[in-house]
Parts: C-alpha cells; sequence; structure tokens
C-alpha cells in the first residue's frame, strides 16, 4: 500500500484525530487530566530535557501541516523505516482453552504438593503455626499509636459546598435542551437523548445493537466505511450510550433513554451535526456482514468482562430481582444480555435482526421524545447549528409501553465460569430517595468498604477487594467481593458487617467515611462528564438543591444515623445474592449447606463459540 501512496484524505483525518486528542480535557478512563499533563511532562524531564516539551504540541502540529502541505512523501518515508523496515517486533499469540479453568482450581493444591512433599511431621507444625500466628497478626487491630502517624485530612479541610456546574434550561425547535457553559479547550459536546420507554418490551434485548450499529453504519448512500472515514475527518468520535435510572422525584419514575453522542472542534460543529442528521434520516441497516461482524464483537467484549469485572455483573444480577431499573441494566448490559447476544450469534438470522433494528430507529428517533445537552465554550453559539437537525426529526407521540417486571425472591444464584475465583453480591432494597437517606447510605457504603469488608475480606479473606455500593439512580444497596477464594464467609461478612454497624461505630471512623464519601463526589471530572453528569442529574430530579441536601447530610453524619441505615438494611424482607464462580467452589458451598440454584454462565447448547 505504501508504494501505491498514501491516501491523503485518510492522511487528513488522522492530523485531525491528533489534534483533537491533544486538545481535549480527557481523563483516559483512569486519571485526572492534571495527571495526565504531569506524566507528558516527566517524558522528557526526567531525562534532562525540557519539561514543557510534551505539552508545547502547536509547534509539532505545525510542522506536521508543512509536511502535509508537501505531499505524503515524508509520511510514507516515516511508515516504510519505523513500521514495515523494522526488525525490533514481537509477535504474542493467546489460545482459549476450555481446560484451563479446572487446571487453575486444582492449581494451588498440586502447588502445595509439590512444596510440602519433604516435609517431616516437625516441618507441617512448624507451617501450620506460623499460618495461625500470620493469622492472628492479619485479625489484630493497628494501634492507635500506629494510626496516629498516618497524615490524614479533618472534616474542618472538606468544602460545605458542592461544586457548581452552569446550567441553563431552554428550547430547540420545541426540544428541552440544557447548556453547560465550560471551559472545553475548543471542543463542543453534543448529547440527543431520546425516551425508549415507547419501544416494546420484545425489541428491547435488541437495543444494545442498535446502539452500536446506529453510530458506525453507513448513511446517506455512503457505505459504513466512508462513513467512518467522514465521522473520522470531520469529529473527535460518536457513539450512543443506555440510561436507566430511577427518578428522585416522588413518583420515583423510571428514567430510561437513549443518547447520541457527538464531539468536534466547535469549528466544525456545522460538519458532525450534518453527519448526525444523515445518521438519523437514512441509516442503512441492510449490511448483514457489518451487523455478524458487530454482533461478534460486542458478544465477545460483554463475554470478556465477565471475570474482569465480575463484581458489578453479579451485583446487577442480584439487584435485576428488587428493582426495576436493574432489572433493564441486567436485560441490556448484563449476563442476561451476553445470553441473548450468544443466541442470536449462534442462530443468526440477518433478515429478522434487521427488521427489529429498523423497527426501533423508527420509533426511538423523534421530535416529540427528544432533548439536547450542549457543553462548550460557548453553548448558545450552537444552538442555530442544530435546530435545523431537531427541526427536521418527524415526531412520534406513541404511549409508553409497560415492562413485565415484578420483584422475586430466590435462593442463592449461582453463575458457573471457569475461574479459580469467585465473585459474590448481594443486593438489599433501600429506600434511599430523600437526600438525608442517601447521604446517610453512601457514608455507610463508604465505611463498611474501607473498614470491615476491608478488613474480613480483602485484608484476612485474601480476595482482591470486599466492597459496598449504593446510587442515588437505584433503590438498592449492595455488597461484593472481587476475586474471592471464598463463597460462605464472604456472605457471613456481608451480613456481620452490618450487624457491627448497627451495633455501633465510632465517631473517629464516621469522619473518616465522610471524608471519603465527599472525595468521591468532589472527584475531578472532564467538562463533558460534568456538562452531561448535570444534565443526567437534573433529568432525573437530582437538582442542585436536593444534592445540596445529600452533602449536608453526608457533612452532618452522625454513628447513630449509620446504625440506623445498617439496621434498616438487616430488617428488609427484600434482597437477592448472586455468585460468579467456579462448579468446585458451588459444590463445596452446597456440602456446607448452602441451597444454590446453578447455571451455567452461557446455555449448554452455546458453551461453544
Amino acid at each position: 500500500e505504501i508504494s501505491k501512496g498514501l491516501d491523503e484524505e485518510l492522511l487528513e483525518g488522522s492530523i485531525r484525530q491528533i489534534e483533537f486528542r491533544l486538545r481535549e480535557i480527557s481523563d483516559s478512563g483512569h486519571f485526572p487530566y492534571n495527571l495526565i499533563l504531569a506524566e507528558r511532562c516527566f517524558r522528557s524531564w526526567l531525562y534532562g530535557g525540557d519539561p514543557l516539551a510534551y505539552l508545547a504540541f502547536e509547534k509539532n502540529l505545525s510542522f506536521i501541516r508543512q509536511k502535509k502541505a508537501e505531499g505524503c512523501g515524508f509520511f510514507a518515508d516515516k511508515t516504510k523505516e519505523l513500521l514495515i523496515d523494522n526488525r525490533h517486533c514481537l509477535v504474542t499469540v493467546v489460545k482459549a482453552s476450555s481446560e484451563m479453568g479446572k487446571k487453575l482450581e486444582n492449581q494451588t493444591n498440586e502447588q502445595a504438593a509439590i512444596l510440602s512433599r519433604n516435609f517431616t511431621e516437625t516441618d507441617i507444625k512448624k507451617y501450620h503455626n506460623l499460618t495461625l500466628q500470620l493469622m492472628e497478626e492479619q485479625k489484630k487491630p493497628n494501634t492507635i499509636e500506629a494510626l496516629a502517624t498516618l497524615p490524614k485530612l479533618a472534616k474542618s479541610d472538606l468544602p460545605a459546598k458542592n461544586i457548581e456546574v452552569p446550567a441553563v434550561k431552554t428550547t430547540i425547535a420545541t426540544a428541552p435542551a440544557y447548556l453547560h457553559r465550560i471551559f472545553t479547550s475548543g471542543i463542543s459536546y453534543i448529547d440527543i437523548g431520546f425516551d425508549c420507554t415507547t419501544i416494546p418490551f420484545d425489541l428491547l434485548p435488541y437495543l444494545p445493537l442498535y446502539l452500536h450499529w446506529a453510530s458506525r453504519c453507513g448513511a446517506a448512500g455512503l457505505s459504513f466505511e466512508a462513513m467512518s472515514k467522514k465521522i473520522g475527518m470531520s469529529t473527535g468520535g460518536i457513539y450512543g450510550s443506555l440510561l436507566c435510572e430511577t427518578s428522585a422525584t416522588a413518583d420515583a419514575a423510571l428514567v430510561f433513554k437513549y443518547f447520541l453522542h457527538g464531539k468536534a472542534l466547535t469549528g466544525r460543529i456545522d460538519e458532525m451535526t450534518d453527519i448526525v442528521s444523515e445518521l438519523f434520516a437514512s441509516p442503512d441497516f441492510t449490511n448483514a456482514d457489518q451487523l455478524n461482524d458487530i454482533l461478534f464483537e460486542i458478544r465477545n467484549d460483554l463475554n470478556s468482562s465477565i471475570i474482569s469485572s465480575g463484581h458489578s455483573f453479579a451485583a446487577t444480577n442480584a439487584a435485576s430481582l428488587i428493582s426495576l431499573s436493574k432489572y433493564l441494566d441486567e436485560l441490556l448490559d448484563g449476563i442476561t444480555q451476553l445470553r441473548f447476544l450468544d443466541g442470536l450469534v449462534k442462530n443468526f438470522n440477518a433478515d429478522n435482526i434487521i427488521e427489529k433494528i429498523k423497527s426501533i430507529h423508527a420509533i426511538l428517533i423523534n421530535k416529540s421524545r427528544c432533548m439536547i445537552s450542549i457543553t462548550a465554550d460557548d453553548p448558545e453559539s450552537i444552538v442555530p447549528i442544530i435546530e435545523p437537525l431537531i427541526e427536521s426529526l418527524a415526531p412520534n407521540n406513541a404511549p409508553k409501553v409497560a415492562i413485565p417486571f415484578t420483584k422475586r425472591s430466590i435462593a442463592v444464584h449461582g453463575i458457573e465460569v471457569n475461574s479459580s475465583v469467585n465473585f459474590v453480591a448481594k443486593a438489599m432494597h433501600c429506600d434511599c430517595f430523600t437526600p438525608e437517606d442517601l447521604g446517610h447510605f453512601l457514608v455507610l457504603s463508604k465505611n463498611l468498604s474501607t473498614g470491615y469488608l476491608w478488613n474480613k475480606i480483602r485484608v484476612e479473606g485474601g480476595a482482591y477487594g470486599g466492597m459496598a455500593f449504593v446510587s442515588g439512580g437505584h433503590s438498592v444497596f449492595s455488597c461484593a467481593s472481587y476475586r474471592d477464594p471464598n463463597l460462605i464467609s464472604t456472605l457471613r461478612h456481608f451480613e456481620t458487617g452490618l450487624k457491627t454497624i448497627a451495633s455501633g461505630v465510632s465517631p473517629d471512623a464516621v469522619d473518616q467515611s465522610i471524608i471519603a464519601t465527599i472525595g468521591n463526589i468532589d472527584s475531578p471530572r472532564t467538562p463533558h462528564k460534568k456538562g452531561f453528569g448535570e444534565t443526567v442529574a437534573l433529568i432525573c430530579g437530582r437538582t442542585p438543591d436536593f444534592r445540596r441536601k445529600v452533602r449536608e447530610a453526608i457533612l452532618n453524619s452522625k454513628p447513630k444515623n449509620l446504625s440506623e441505615k445498617a439496621q434498616r438494611l438487616l430488617n428488609t424482607g427484600e434482597s437477592a445474592i448472586a455468585i460468579i464462580g467456579s462448579s468446585a467452589a458451588f459444590d463445596k458451598a452446597r456440602d456446607e449447606g448452602l441451597e444454590i440454584i446453578q447455571e451455567p454462565l452461557i446455555p449448554n447448547d452455546h458453551e461453544q463459540y
């Protein structure tokens, strides 16, 4: 390809993408932006160079632009030199194995047998006593003197007020809109949302597939390859997401929306708007090969996430039995969705799936149930650009569709995977829609996560993590463990942890939990997360006044507040348990008296991919 010459349009698109990434204030999903900038400084500074060399990118961009103006020869030569002719390379092959899970289950016992095969009775007693001694040391709390040596914040160090995000509510072509004037380094973010409550229930499982395809399909007579190139030339990306929460309003209404997100340099926002208009007006949902590729991709991505995020999947699966919003989360992004996608892969029927996707698009994309969020340096200037797009949408006043959800109570739900560790979760119903209740539950979850569950499940139990969490968007309080060698003892710790707090907790421990909770609330966010996050909070009924009261409840939390909330959870009659783990772990738990309804992650007729 290099010998034929580089595609000038693709090269221009690549340069634009680089410029966008350099300008965007992004956390890369892991670190605050200021730490990312610091890391860039260290790249040269550590070796005696100019610490600002990697921050001052304008000069380098100008150099690249100059070379591009001279043609593609410079870039073709560099590609040949640094990639094609570069022999410093390594090929790594990873092969899937259906036997590895069983091997991992027996690995610890086999290694122990090898290490101890020459032990005498004296050696066995010696190491047994050492193990008991270590376990006792782990259980000992730190002394007051040792804890006093650790630097820590005090409650008085915490800001009394929330960080305010500017929001102006208006309308764009009769659709409600939220404008957020925030410094974005010359990038504009547009989020267009549509109500999903009008989609028939039998179509809902196809919604995640629609979400992925709708921003990657061909449109306006262009193939999906040409459309992808066009998106790369003009934007920093277009993608979809789903929002499913329970409103904090008195009626606890379901907030269920599909959002199409787009971002672009402000000077190219009109180009991005034209692209979005084409995706809405004339998407090409006829390419069966692309459909098959996307289906495999999202099925495999979801499947590979089970082990890396098993605690989240287990918690969602458990909560889906007692909460409508979590039921939809499970249906659309949980193990239930994985099984649905796997069934589509095994029994691929392109015509049937395409018909479903087209039906969703026809119902979903309409002006009647549309809303917009804009985050930019000057969001008001973008309104006239996006208004024709919203005006062009057809109205659709279809009625809301009832979702057949009923709270259920079952024995422990065991989901079998090939793994040497478990992911244990228990979900409990909690009414946390008053700001005071939510604030106290947030502090309680932090106290459990950094206190009892940390010590018992992680430090003593050997799991990678033990945690509790609650959200303002769901009426569920959850406890979970991550990569946990135990099962029954972890379930006991979930209950014992709550009982311990219900019987009393020290004021100092509560204060430290308050500090950690406020730290989460005030954690750095990117401009888009600030703007879109504010929009989500407002449409879910979490007004600035509501959040002010939540913060006040957190800052004023007392031991009795946590004890009352812990006792409320212990008394709840609505709870569910889900465990993702191995067959051997479930067999052992049954031998110890735990009743488990066990099923494979993927149904038997879908086990082989």
